[in-house]
């Protein structure tokens, strides 16, 4: 299996999609950041979750936008629709326990 680095070192095509992705990644990182600065671990948890699911979704959407492979389409979609139902249960569990 691939590693975060060896995904790095391959050759970047750039363009519209490479753009996007860059752009997602930081505001992804900023948000997750400032989650991460909650003092209970386990709100910081959940608000951090939300804004990384957010991203990906963004990037998913990159991909079906810009992507020629159908089996990755088709798996962009599924990951769009899991982490659609993670977000909504997260911002559940916080409306129910986000006041510690």
């Amino acid at each position: 299996m691939m590693d975060h680095g060896g995904m790095m070192q391959m050759r970047h095509g750039g363009g519209a999609a490479s753009e996007g992705f860059g752009a997602v990644m930081q505001k992804m990182q900023g948000a997750m950041m400032m989650a991460m600065a909650i003092g209970d671990p386990d709100l910081a948890f959940a608000c951090g979750m939300i804004p990384h699911h957010q991203g990906a979704i963004s990037i998913v959407r990159t991909v079906q936008q810009h992507g020629k492979d159908q089996t990755i389409k088709a798996m962009a979609q599924k990951m769009i629709d899991d982490q659609t139902q993670e977000i909504k249960e997260l911002t559940d569990w916080i409306g129910q326990h986000g006041q510690r």
